[in-house]
């Protein structure tokens, strides 16, 4: 019978590296099934945390078993904790991280469970921050997404009202969702991606899904229905008091001239990120209700040579939204396949 302590002892060691990924990978896919998958906790209110029924209270936690799985595989997993949710390393003897990383897990989870739109996102912040400076950038992406998804329903409700010409008694709040829906996008673009981009490659994989399924539905909703109801607001004000030639009115040429270089630069890039996804994700009622107000821009005549550059935007624009409207038309209902490269 050949000696199996001496084959053991001669097994070459796993690279350090090697673990490390595969406890990111398993610490990366529970922290998202607790946050936002089947392990989350049920929808309360922040102030009430009684008889709180926690799915994840009842199953197995993965993390708990790489912690002692085995010398090696425990400290390559403390020091993907440590990286993942900012927490200082002791790497002697058994090793041990200063604090625990489920109380920070658990703060968010309360929050996301009674997250109602952006105005909780920052009561969250402060749950997962606890003082220090830096807040774990995968935390605070979740947080992110949960707030933006949130936020999102009024807002596309509000554009597709607007898409098909509907009349809403709830307008004026519908309306504020939807400046707040951009406000949103600004921050997503200038503060929260970055932080997807500092997490770890594993958690970057896992909340990938996610991070482009709202990424898509902001784009939409910001780039394209936000646009749409300015415009229309401005052809109201231009058919009662006709369209200004003064350099400060908010209605006046030089905004429209703005508004439609803007609107140009944001479909360009738009498209360019996304590519044929977009179009599907647009609908066919905002490519007619596009190409309904940028007809009625085309057509207004104006003796000031300086409303040809804003009328030969709305043609390119037109032509190329009617374009991608034949397109989206003769590919029938077929779901976007959202993968964002971020």
């Amino acid at each position: 019978m050949p000696d199996t302590s001496s084959m053991a002892c001669s097994l070459p060691r796993i690279p350090t590296d090697i673990l490390e990924n595969v406890a990111a990978l398993v610490i990366a896919e529970y922290l998202d099934d607790v946050l936002l998958g089947p392990l989350a906790l049920p929808k309360m209110e922040l102030v009430d945390e009684s008889h709180i029924e926690d799915p994840a209270a009842s199953r197995h936690n993965p993390v708990e078993a790489l912690l002692v799985a085995s010398f090696e595989l425990r400290h390559a997993t403390l020091y993907v904790l440590s990286k993942a949710f900012v927490v200082r390393l002791d790497p002697t003897g058994l090793g041990r991280l200063d604090t625990k990383p489920w109380t920070k897990i658990m703060a968010l989870r309360r929050v996301l469970s009674a997250v109602t739109g952006v105005r909780d996102m920052a009561i969250g912040r402060s749950y997962i921050n606890d003082g220090n400076d830096d807040d774990p950038p995968v935390l605070f992406l979740y947080l992110m997404i949960k707030g933006m998804d949130t936020a999102l329903p009024p807002t596309l409700l509000c554009s597709e009202l607007v898409a098909t010409g509907h009349q809403h008694p709830a307008a004026a709040s519908l309306v504020r969702n939807l400046l707040e829906g951009v406000q949103l996008y600004d921050m997503w673009r200038t503060v929260y991606l970055p932080a997807y981009h500092a997490c770890l490659p594993a958690f970057q994989a896992t909340a990938g899904a996610r991070v482009s399924k709202t990424l898509m539905s902001v784009t939409v909703a910001t780039v394209y229905s936000t646009h749409q109801y300015t415009l229309e607001g401005m052809l109201v004000v231009i058919d009662s008091v006709g369209l200004t030639l003064r350099e400060d009115n908010s209605y006046g040429l030089q905004a429209f001239q703005k508004h439609m270089h803007d609107i140009k630069n944001e479909d360009q890039d738009a498209v360019r990120c996304w590519g044929p996804d977009l179009d599907r994700a647009i609908g066919k009622h905002r490519f007619r209700a596009w190409n309904t107000t940028l007809q009625s821009i085309a057509q207004m005549r104006l003796d000031d040579s300086r409303f040809d550059n804003v009328r030969d935007t709305a043609q390119n624009l037109l032509a190329s939204f009617q374009a991608r409207l034949s397109a989206l038309l003769s590919l029938g209902t077929a779901p976007a396949a959202i993968d964002l490269p971020l």
